[in-house]
């Protein structure tokens, strides 16, 4: 059985498509050695399953649809540009996710049980949810890319999620390529209290 390259993010809505884009346009003037995310890549991950048998996927669109039902819409709010493991030494550099009502946080637990209930692997790493913007490749006008993100301010603005997709992530040459799987809407009820 053929396995996938599988991972849970969040749905980008297109007005925050639009401003990360313009971000990244901006960025790239630098000229720096960074291979930038394409807009309809920029998405905030929840949950990286890795290569994953092809007859679980049927498993990790089940449980994202369940907890899709105990969670409303909620907002997040998105700005700050930063970089992984830091803005000296960048290797990953991204628009920061603050998770004001604590629904993220939330979900992002409980996928971590049901999915660990069902075999797969637990983060190590702390979730901190963020965009991906582009990962640093070499040092070529790190310099000027530095200062740049140092002097350019991306206003924290409220964002409303709506939804869980599971993408699968295709290594090709020029890059990966991705195509959402399932797609499990927040249909929680608004009223209902943690």
């Amino acid at each position: 059985m053929p396995s996938l390259r599988l991972f849970v993010a969040l749905s980008t809505p297109s007005a925050l498509k639009a401003r990360l884009e313009e971000l990244s346009a901006t960025l790239q003037r630098t000229e720096a050695d960074v291979r930038w995310e394409p807009a309809e890549k920029m998405h905030a991950t929840v949950k990286f399953l890795g290569e994953t048998p092809a007859e679980r996927v049927d498993i990790v669109g089940e449980v994202l649809s369940r907890i899709a039902q105990e969670i409303p819409p909620f907002p997040v709010v998105v700005g700050g540009i930063g970089a992984f493991p830091s803005l000296r030494s960048p290797r990953v550099l991204w628009v920061g996710m603050e998770d004001p009502t604590g629904w993220l946080r939330s979900a992002q637990q409980t996928m971590e049980d049901l999915l660990a209930s069902h075999g797969f692997a637990r983060d190590e790493r702390t979730f901190h949810p963020h965009v991906t913007l582009g990962r640093v490749r070499g040092s070529r006008n790190l310099g000027r890319l530095l200062a740049m993100v140092e002097s350019l301010t991306f206003e924290r603005q409220p964002v409303q999620l709506h939804n869980f997709l599971l993408i699968k992530s295709e290594l090709k040459p020029h890059g990966s390529v991705y195509r959402t799987l399932r797609t499990a809407a927040f249909i929680g009820n608004q009223t209902h209290h943690r």
